[in-house]
């Protein structure tokens, strides 16, 4: 399931997009199905690198009309690394990822900040965070001050109680503006 949905990002040719903590890359594989758009997928487990890297490999293999990449995809390539020292220039990026991840943080602040260094000015930063049980996005509100200066122009996020005000408070401190805020995951579900 994408959390993130890669349609509203209004991916161009010659975009390039990192997805922090990606997983087995679900969203660096749709990235695929954009003609000449660059994704570089990053994460701390050997594991998950070696499948987004594998299933990177599958989905160019397969048909755009059978649900692979398009005939011109980008490169795209998945690193282990870490989001505390992120291994890239400053503005490399146009859209920064961060679906599912910031409830397993210990240091959100610090990697935010690495976020906001590697986001080109007028950037995009997409985020999604859990809605329900025990990684639920209402106790990052509670604990964490969460995107101090990282944000980048557009904010997935899960509405639920008071997250508006909650996200709003945290983007007038940091002097950054949310241009759109809407529930990525279905309630109950």
């Amino acid at each position: 399931m994408l959390t993130i949905e890669l349609d509203r990002l209004a991916l161009k040719p010659g975009a390039k997009i990192l997805d922090v903590g990606c997983g087995e890359g679900r969203h660096v594989q749709h990235t695929l199905r954009y003609p000449k758009v660059t994704a570089v997928g990053l994460d701390l487990g050997e594991q998950e690198v070696r499948v987004t890297s594998q299933r990177l490999d599958e989905m160019r293999a397969i048909d755009f009309e059978m649900g692979g990449a398009v005939d011109d995809p980008g490169p795209a390539a998945s690193i282990r690394g870490s989001s505390y020292e992120l291994p890239f220039a400053d503005g490399e990026f146009d859209c920064v990822i961060i679906s599912e991840v910031m409830e397993h943080l210990d240091e959100d602040e610090r990697a935010l900040a690495e976020v906001s260094r590697v986001l080109r000015p007028g950037g995009t930063l997409a985020v999604s965070v859990p809605r329900e049980g025990p990684e639920a996005h209402v106790g990052l509100c509670q604990t964490s001050t969460l995107l101090p200066r990282a944000w980048g122009g557009m904010c997935e996020s899960i509405e639920i109680d008071n997250c508006r005000r909650c996200w709003s408070a945290m983007a007038t401190r940091s002097r950054q503006r949310i241009m759109r805020m809407h529930c990525t995951h279905p309630i109950g579900g």
